[in-house]
């Protein structure tokens, strides 16, 4: 199967598509076929720096796929799911055909969203439900979004009436750019050049 790997921390000419071993599905575990990813600043950082899993690693934090096989009763093959690799706990990157995780990681997919774009989700979901939870905010309160058109600020100021959005079919996913895996120095390359309003996705 294919995977985005770095052998060593540097610019875009580090990343190696490659050929690697199908994972191997350990207890409580679950097997996803990744359908896309996504770029956030600590993908590029754990690229360039010295920071992050043992190297070779396989980059990538965020997920949307589909369950191929699943150690863990509350995961069902098939299911649409999304996640967050928790890499620096894992040690695992998401930028591969198969990846394994730990099923308490995996979240269903909104069906209301096609299962691409979803893998923007993980960590900008997860960074602005954060940011809102420690602002502490009670019913009736206004609460400025700073950075408002980026990934985060967007499902941030979405995230009062997320459930209604999704419910309703209304949610807004800010991605700017897709490229398939196979073109990943080029998806680097844009995401680090700025300008964008949303997200870069990696389809597979």
């Amino acid at each position: 199967m294919r995977a985005v790997q770095i052998d060593r921390h540097g610019g875009p000419d580090a990343l190696i598509v490659r050929e690697i071993a199908e994972p191997a599905l350990a207890p409580g575990e679950v097997i996803i076929r990744a359908a896309a990813s996504s770029l956030n600043p600590v993908d590029w950082k754990t690229r360039a720096w010295q920071v992050g899993p043992r190297l070779p690693a396989t980059l990538g934090r965020d997920l949307a796929g589909r369950v191929v096989a699943a150690n863990d009763t509350a995961q069902e093959g098939g299911a649409p799911v999304i996640a967050m690799s928790a890499q620096i706990a894992t040690g695992r990157g998401t930028w591969s055909d198969l990846v394994t995780l730990p099923g308490h990681l995996l979240a269903p997919a909104p069906s209301s969203i096609a299962l691409a774009d979803s893998a923007s989700l993980p960590l900008t979901g997860t960074t602005a439900l954060q940011a809102l939870r420690s602002a502490r905010t009670v019913a009736g309160e206004r609460i400025l979004v700073i950075g408002a058109a980026g990934a985060v600020g967007g499902l941030a100021v979405q995230l009062a009436h997320l459930a209604k959005l999704i419910d309703t079919h209304e949610l807004r996913l800010r991605v700017a750019e897709c490229y398939p895996l196979d073109d990943i120095r080029s998806a680097y390359e844009r995401f680090e050049a700025g300008g964008l309003i949303g997200k870069v996705l990696i389809t597979f």
